[in-house]
């Protein structure tokens, strides 16, 4: 077992080559590894491409109007927003000219790109 005063809990390996921390302070339950939930970054969208992720653009509603939220699709089925490695936050497209211009940089030899309008029964209005 490692300690890291730093930081202020220990680190240990397991038989499964896990690393485990416990945490003196703070309960089991809520101790858990930096990396779970797995969090992608606009810096890491083509090696994460190249793994066989896909990207979906997702319309949201704002008080100036309809944006796309990026989000990645793991090869499992299961999503999250991608994060902006400038912000920190979900990346966001304001525009479909914007979209579409991440897009073709990611994809250069795409032909074009579907972007997704809110669904039916959705317009400004409602929101």
């Amino acid at each position: 077992m490692a300690l890291f005063p730093n930081l202020g809990f220990n680190v240990e390996k397991s038989r499964d080559s896990r690393i485990r921390s416990t945490c003196p302070e703070i309960p089991n339950d809520r101790c858990q590894p930096m990396w779970n939930p797995r969090v992608i970054t606009t810096d890491a969208v083509q090696n994460f491409l190249e793994k066989g992720g896909k990207l979906d653009y997702r319309p949201i509603h704002t008080p100036k109007g309809w944006n796309w939220e990026l989000w990645a699709v793991q090869t499992n089925g299961a999503a999250s927003p991608v994060i902006s490695s400038k912000t920190g936050e979900a990346r966001v497209f304001k525009s479909s000219d914007a979209l579409v211009s991440f897009h073709m940089r990611i994809f250069p030899d795409a032909e074009g790109v579907w972007v997704p309008a809110p669904k039916s029964g959705q317009d400004e209005d409602t929101e």
